[in-house]
């Protein structure tokens, strides 16, 4: 969840690795800049859609608390809060994605949602459609994944999302 001084929503976090970031919001920045390297001090980034800013109401530099429950526990005691502010505001052009996913630095991701040094899905970028399944197939016979869905969200660009639905210790 997401909450501006006005407003509150549901979102999909992607923490994301700066080192090795292929997210879709990186080159569909239209506004601030894309920096999601992590603090030391002062508030750690976050990058929202553009249909997302608009619903919160919110605008660069503003200020937004996101709360995640704990780890693989659905208790509400155990809800993890921090504040994050707004570096950068991007549009793909798809209203569910903009609305909807929120980048953030991946160790916050992993603080806010108590998952240690673990992640829960992985997005993989193909130029080509036509590359899908033999991407599908490399993946799923190199990883240990129990779920592997496919899932088109555009023309131009496809994504293959693995759905990790074992724990990872």
């Amino acid at each position: 969840m997401i909450r501006s001084k006005s407003d509150i929503d549901g979102t999909l976090i992607k923490g994301v690795d700066p080192n090795n970031d292929i997210s879709a919001a990186k080159h569909r920045l239209v506004e601030g800049v894309y920096d999601l390297e992590e603090r030391e001090i002062g508030f750690q980034q976050v990058i929202l859609g553009k249909r997302l800013a608009e619903k919160l109401k919110v605008q660069l530099h503003d200020r937004v608390l996101m709360y995640a429950l704990g780890g693989t526990s659905l208790s509400l005691s155990q809800t993890r809060i921090m504040q994050f502010e707004i570096s950068g505001i991007y549009e793909t052009g798809m209203a569910d994605y903009d609305g909807s996913v929120v980048y953030i630095n991946l160790r916050n991701a992993q603080r806010l949602c108590q998952i240690g040094n673990t992640v829960s899905g992985f997005d993989i970028l193909v130029s080509n459609i036509d590359s899908v399944p033999h991407s599908h197939n490399k993946f799923r016979n190199s990883l240990d994944i129990l779920i592997m869905q496919e899932q088109c969200f555009s023309s131009t660009e496809i994504f293959l999302r693995g759905s990790i639905s074992k724990e990872y210790l």
